[in-house]
Formats: C-alpha cells, structure tokens, sequence
C-alpha cells in the first residue's frame, strides 16, 4: 500500500531538476552491458519521481477517497510489492531478479479507479500492462522493455448471470473455476466454452485466447 506524499505540490518542480537525468537513467535500464554506480543511482531516482508524480495524480482526481486509492497501490518500497507481483506468474523465468519490473502496482476495486490510472499514466508517460489470471507464459501482461505500472485486476471478478436471457456479465479478473461455479449454481442448461483449468483468467478466452471444451 502507498500512502500519497503531503508533498504533491512539490513534485512537479522537482521533476523540472531530474528531467535531464531522467532521460538518461531510463536509456540504461535495459543496456546489455553493466550499469555503473552513477547510472543505477539515476535509474532509481527517476523512478521514483515518476512513481510520486503517477500516485499524486491518481490522489487527486479522488481526494474524497484517498485511503482506498492508497489501499490499491503498491510500490517496490512496500512489503507487499513482491508477493503481488510473484501471485500469479507461472514462468519463473520472468520471476528474476534481473526482470523488468513495474513502477508501480495496481489493483483497481472500482471502475473509477481505471479510468483514473489511464489518465495519470498517459500524462505522465507510463505504460500499461493487464495481469488477470496470470496464465501468460511469455511474461507479455506483468514485464515491458519500457517504465510500466502493472494494472492487476484481482480485485474486480463479479459475476452476473442472467439465466433468461442467457447472458453473464464478468468482471476481467474473474477465472475460470468461478465461473463455473457459478453457472452450475444457477442453472444446469448453460455453458461457457472454456477449458480445464480453473485458474485461468476468463479475460483471456473473451480476447481470443485458447480454447475450450465446446471447441
């Protein structure tokens, strides 16, 4: 969890001072030959800008609710950073230490709260990666060559079916095994095409991904 800075104001004329070096920090993180003390020491400090600048905007486009903005957020200096970020990645490969890993974390309990991480991480240069059920294999929803915030959307799973008019509306962080928990529980003449596994992210079959038992 990340508590925004009483110091908001002040973000955005220290960031006038590191622009420079922010460039050049972010040019190295990915270089193939080892950083120097001096470079490492840029990287960390333009992350870090860029971090307060990206949790002070989501603060304030909610400043009647900062404490669960907060409550959502995670970042590297938190204890909980890599238990979040390790829950749900199947190929450990992308699990190192030398990993690209995300500025910031987000587990958004509200729609609101996407709409805001869009905003703030457009403006501040960010880009996004979606984490649902974790079945990525290539690493393609939780690592990027470039500074990113992962949006994991653990938190936003409901399910809703209208057994009438044989529709279901869900939430992209539901996975598989709940939703057929559920369709069984309402009813026995309804089917989703999925497949096995009941931890696989229902998001990615409705973007097109694997394949399913109906096949």
């Amino acid at each position: 969890m990340v508590v925004a800075s009483t110091s908001c104001l002040d973000v955005g004329q220290r960031r006038k001072t590191l622009k420079i070096d922010s460039v050049k920090g972010f040019r190295f993180i990915f270089k193939s030959s080892p950083m120097s003390d001096d470079d490492a020491a840029l990287q960390v400090k333009s992350s870090h800008a860029k971090t307060e600048e990206f949790v002070c905007c989501l603060s304030s486009l909610h400043p009647q609710d900062s404490s669960s903005i907060s409550s959502v957020i995670y970042s590297p200096d938190d204890s909980s950073y890599s238990s979040v970020l390790g829950s749900t990645i199947r190929n450990f490969r992308f699990a190192t230490q030398t990993t690209p890993k995300p500025l910031v974390i987000l587990t958004p309990s509200s729609v609101s709260h996407i709409q805001s991480t869009i905003h703030c991480s457009r403006k501040h240069g960010l880009q996004i990666r979606v984490r649902s059920g974790g079945h990525d294999f290539e690493g393609s929803s939780f690592v990027s060559p470039v500074p990113f915030l992962l949006v994991d959307m653990v938190s936003l799973r409901s399910i809703d079916i209208d057994v009438v008019n044989k529709v279901a509306w869900i939430q992209s962080g539901a996975i598989l095994g709940e939703l057929y928990y559920r369709l069984a529980d309402e009813a026995d003449t309804l089917a989703f095409p999925g497949g096995l596994c009941p931890t696989v992210g229902v998001r990615g079959y409705m973007s097109g991904g694997g394949y399913g038992l109906l096949f």
